[in-house]
C-alpha cells in the first residue's frame, strides 16, 4: 500500500469520515473513494466495517484475529 494509502487507512481505522479524510489530507473526496475501494480490495473486504475490524485485528495482534475472521465471515 503507499504512503498516502496508509494515511487514509489509519484515518478510516479512527472512524473519520470521506469527507474529513479529504479536508485532513487535502484531496477531493471521489480520491479518497478511489484509495478506499482500493484498499478494500487489497484486503478482500468490501465494507467500512470490515476493513477497520481487520485494521484492529492486525494493531492488537493475532488473538482478535480469529475473532475478527468469524466475524468478517458473518458480515460477508
Amino acid at each position: 500500500m503507499t504512503l498516502q494509502g496508509n494515511e487514509i487507512y489509519d484515518l478510516l481505522a479512527k472512524g473519520i469520515t470521506n469527507s474529513e479524510i479529504a479536508e485532513q489530507l487535502d484531496l477531493s473526496e471521489g480520491t479518497v473513494r478511489v484509495y478506499l475501494s482500493t484498499i478494500y480490495s487489497k484486503l478482500g473486504g468490501n465494507t467500512r466495517v470490515k476493513a477497520i475490524l481487520l485494521k484492529e485485528a492486525i494493531k492488537n495482534g493475532c488473538s482478535l484475529l480469529v475473532g475478527t475472521a468469524i466475524f468478517l465471515i458473518i458480515l460477508k
